[in-house]
């Protein structure tokens, strides 16, 4: 809205169809559907954390086979789960699926290179 400098009114008039739903075009409109199920272990003291500020939509799920808890989640945006994995740090290691645990481990691949040497 700031960068609108000027407003002109038409003549012409818009008709709204008599079947238009606000709701049914924003759900189309901005649907998001999770294509990547991602799993991770995480520490214990990582695990609450993650079931505190995400536990509305991931899963946090204590599992005696690893150090700490497993946790779930479905993104539509593989981006923001590796760049969300890496700001854990070496809290979190990536289990599935096997995109992602590449994806992450190049990404931390680089970021050790710009470090090296120092």
């Amino acid at each position: 809205v700031d960068r609108i400098r000027r407003a002109e009114r038409l003549d012409e008039r818009f008709e709204m169809p008599t079947d238009f739903s606000v709701r049914d075009y924003l759900h189309r409109s901005m649907r998001f559907e999770p294509t990547h199920h991602v799993v991770l272990e995480v520490d214990s003291r990582t695990a609450a954390r993650v079931r505190e500020q995400h536990g509305r939509w991931m899963e946090v799920v204590e599992d005696d086979s690893v150090d700490g808890a497993l946790v779930r989640f479905a993104t539509a945006n593989p981006d923001w789960a590796v760049g969300w994995v890496l700001s854990l740090g070496p809290a979190a290691r990536v289990l599935e699926p096997p995109e992602i645990v590449e994806r992450v481990r190049m990404a931390a691949k680089g970021i050790l290179q710009r470090y090296e040497g120092e």
